[in-house]
């Protein structure tokens, strides 16, 4: 799961967002079973700027209220 997230971060920073995007929701879908901690303020602002970055506002919309619900 870590290596998934840190895949995410990666692919992102390369401003390969859409590959970026489908690694964050990998690890949406694996963290809650091992590391449910992984899935804090920080990852929804990460995969936010991914989906901005992709051109995905409606979703960066969403993604940032989750950051912002988590971490005020």
């Amino acid at each position: 799961v870590e290596f998934t997230l840190y895949r995410a971060i990666a692919l992102s920073e390369l401003d390969r967002h859409d590959e970026a995007m489908a690694a964050f929701e990998r690890t949406l879908i694996e963290a809650p079973n091992s590391r449910p901690d992984l899935i804090d303020a920080d990852f929804y602002f990460g995969y936010g700027v991914a989906a901005e970055q992709a051109g995905r506002t409606v979703k960066a919309a969403e993604l940032f209220k989750k950051s912002i619900e988590l971490d005020p």
